[in-house]
């Protein structure tokens, strides 16, 4: 350290140049590390989980199954209807590149199935109507006959329930007869919805399908229709749109603010400009180089990672206030700038570099797992706290020292922060009874707290980390339509099996498993190819034609009017040409395609719409034992699996993380000190910090997510810098007490924490939660 003090007392000038030279070029990288954010939430993931694996054969086996949702609200539900059907016309004219598929009307698709409906009608059913048509006729001649042997009471009129039959026939072709002209659209059509599929996964595919789609919905000027009409959207592309543009503006926000209150503590500390802009100056150059640095070593930034501009910022200038603090102290002790900054350095570095450590090693400790969220997070921080200091102890005093040839007297000000931390002082060795039993107390509330607490503390709904503008007046909170207008969600988990044989045999076991769990089951929607394509055709046909060829339409007229209407439709005459997948409406062939043109080995669930996400583990674990009964490791994807993966790991990895950064911290305590009466003195302040802070999580019932587990190992590592900051001095100065450490370190310390508190305090005003 003497060395570094020699040479940046020697060459302040070209150390600030070269400092303030690198922060500009790091500024260049930093920029392109942000631009290429990416939201997903399965850029958190290890890349070879599961889930993650699954989505990448899913991307390459059907290009893209993301969707946006076009909501269309208007009470004139004839101008809704026009508009839809124009918006459709005009957004088939957009290139492929840009929109794969436009999806509103399945008329075409009910017709197709409402003529041949007779043919998803079970072998038996077919039998009862034709049992019930020959007694209807034999019922029809005997009751129309002049000549009759038995009086007229003894006639038994037969009868069938139409609406019972049809147990055999598919739930799926069912859902087509709900929709009013084939419009998708609520029951009473208030709301209309269009399914617009993006042809690639991407963010800059996602906002180029949405431009496309707004200006053809501006072009055709809604209010023109009916002056209710309005658009809105929704579905997953929605959501990264929504929740990718909040994440940057929330970036841009809390960056802002964590620097104008950083800025203005430190100008209210120290009540210098040199030093607050020297600090400031100096934290700039030391957060650009770290995501200058992290560009190369990680490349970009996911949703976790994407706030640690705002933590690196008001972690890392905790190592140039403690400098600074000191500097000030001896300048003012009388000693010119070269002495109070060899003193300042020399004597603090100790401190501060065990406080660094500190910090990065428990950054260090996330990388210790697979989990992408957890990992690029700690090499980012832990490259944080080392360049923060490495600027700290080089460009910060080169700032400092080329200041003070233009202004000195500002850094010679009396500052107020004597006086408050000397009654701080006064109060602890006054009132050390009331603070041991406040101590206490505390510590008992909190371990009672901790004892008791019996609740799930891993947070599995998603919908409390999404964005607040989202949920309240955006895309989450208009997917309730969709919800209402389908029965399902707009992403069903995708079951990828290589053969089709095996998707039959999945969705068989997924359906036997559904009626096994009875009314408790989470499974919703299985749906196949074969679901839209009736077995035993030609049987069928045969028994129909039977049925042709004994209809007398001279008695048939005499059946009631419902009856008629019914066998009419079940002989159809397209009934009697049976058809195969290649026959079916392109909407249905499109959703069980993939990009070779090769169908029918999709395997479509769905999880009830209502069904509580903590009935999430039992959703997936049913489908992915399904799919592995039938083929081990058979790819099973979407948002459920991604979701689930998550959760299952901060189960996992949360524990041992925090563990390694207890370790890391305690050890690296142990031989920073290297005594036990230091040591224990910086950890007992830690354990009891840490105690009250699981104990305010528990008693508060704060949720635990994959976003904000970070807390617990970065609170090890970030808490103990103020007890061995404190003990550091403390033990420096042999003649002085604790209280007179309070009064010069105190402070300092203090502020240290402030800013912290900043950094974090700051991204309570994102919209993200």
């Amino acid at each position: 350290m003497s060395f570094l003090t020699r040479l940046v007392i020697k060459h302040p000038k070209r150390f600030a140049v070269l400092g303030s030279l690198l922060g500009i070029l790091s500024i260049y990288y930093s920029a392109l590390l942000y631009q290429g954010l990416r939201p997903d939430i399965e850029e958190l993931l290890p890349s070879t989980s599961r889930s993650v694996l699954d989505l990448e054969q899913l991307n390459k086996r059907l290009g893209s199954f993301e969707n946006l949702v076009v909501l269309v609200f208007s009470k004139d539900t004839q101008a809704s209807r026009r508009f839809v059907d124009d918006l459709a016309g005009a957004l088939d004219t957009v290139p492929r590149d840009t929109i794969a598929r436009i999806d509103y009307r399945i008329r075409d698709e009910a017709q197709f199935f409402r003529d041949r409906q007779a043919l998803f009608l079970s072998v038996p059913d077919l039998l009862k109507v034709q049992d019930y048509l020959s007694a209807r006729l034999l019922y029809e001649k005997t009751l129309r006959n002049p000549i009759r042997l038995f009086p007229l009471e003894d006639l038994k009129e037969p009868k069938l329930d139409f609406k019972s039959l049809g147990e055999g026939r598919s739930a799926d072709v069912e859902r087509f007869s709900k929709f009013k002209d084939g419009y998708y659209a609520l029951e009473d059509e208030s709301v209309r919805a269009m399914v617009v599929y993006m042809p690639s996964k991407g963010l800059k595919t996602a906002h180029r399908m949405r431009a496309a789609i707004g200006e053809k919905v501006a072009a055709l000027n809604p209010s023109s229709y009916a002056p209710d009409l309005e658009v809105k959207y929704s579905g997953n592309v929605q959501n990264l749109i929504e929740e990718s543009s909040a994440l940057i503006a929330d970036l841009e926000f809390s960056t802002v603010v964590c620097m104008l209150l950083v800025g203005l503590s430190l100008l209210l500390f120290f009540k210098s400009w040199v030093a607050t802009s020297a600090l400031m100056l100096s934290l700039l150059v030391g957060t650009f180089w770290t995501f200058g640095v992290s560009y190369f070593v990680v490349g970009y930034l996911n949703a976790n990672t994407a706030f640690l501009a705002s933590i690196v910022l008001g972690n890392g200038i905790n190592f140039g206030i403690i400098l600074v603090a000191r500097y000030m102290e001896e300048r003012r002790a009388g000693h010119s700038a070269e002495i109070a900054l060899s003193t300042a350095m020399r004597m603090s570095a100790a401190a501060t570099s065990t406080a660094a450590l500190a910090a990065g090693l428990a950054y260090a400790s996330l990388m210790m797992t697979s989990f992408r969220g957890f990992s690029q997070f700690g090499i980012i921080g832990l490259t944080g706290m080392v360049l923060c200091w490495i600027a700290a102890y080089t460009v910060l005093p080169a700032y400092l020292l080329v200041s003070e040839k233009w202004i000195q007297k500002d850094l010679l000000k009396p500052t107020k922060e004597g006086r408050m931390m000397d009654a701080l002082a006064r109060f602890v060795d006054r009132r050390a009874s009331l603070v041991t039993v406040f101590v206490v107390i505390f510590s008992v509330a909190s371990l009672v707290t901790i004892g008791n607490y019996n609740d799930v503390l891993v947070e599995t709904d998603l919908s409390k980390l999404r964005d607040r503008k989202s949920m309240s007046v955006g895309s989450g909170a208009l997917y309730r339509y969709i919800i209402e207008i389908f029965g399902r969600s707009a992403s069903p988990l995708i079951v990828l099996p290589t053969e089709r044989q095996d998707a039959v045999k999945i969705a068989q076991v997924l359906r036997e498993e559904k009626k096994r769990q009875g009314e408790g089951t989470t499974l919703s929607i299985i749906q196949t190819i074969e679901d839209f394509v009736p077995e035993r055709q030609p049987e069928k046909i045969a028994i129909l034609r039977e049925i042709e060829t004994k209809m007398d339409p001279k008695i048939v007229k005499f059946a009631p009017k419902k009856d008629q209407d019914r066998i009419k439709e079940i002989l159809n005459p397209n009934v009697f040409k049976a058809f195969t997948e290649a026959d079916l409406p392109g909407l249905i062939r499109f959703k069980f395609s993939e990009v070779d043109n090769s169908y029918g080995k999709i395997v479509l669930v769905d999880k009830k719409p209502e069904d509580d996400t903590r009935n999430l583990e039992k959703f997936l674990t049913t489908v992915r034992s399904a799919a592995d009964s039938v083929v081990p490791g058979t790819p099973v994807a979407g948002e459920t699996a991604i979701t689930y993966d998550l959760v299952k790991a901060i189960v996992n990895d949360g524990p041992k993380v925090t563990l390694y950064a207890l370790i890391l911290v305690v050890l690296l305590v142990a031989l920073s000190f290297r005594e036990t009466r230091s040591t224990g003195l910086a950890l007992f302040a830690l354990a009891l910090g840490m105690l009250w802070f699981l104990g305010l999580i528990l008693g508060f019932k704060l949720k635990l997510n994959f976003l904000n587990f970070i807390a617990f190992p970065i609170t090890f590592g970030i808490g103990v810098d103020y007890g061995v900051n404190m003990f550091q001095r403390f033990r420096e100065d042999r003649n002085a007490n604790i209280l007179q450490i309070i009064r010069s370190t105190g402070g300092a310390v203090v502020l240290c924490s402030i800013t912290t508190i900043i950094g974090y305090s700051s991204l309570l005003m994102a919209g993200n939660r």
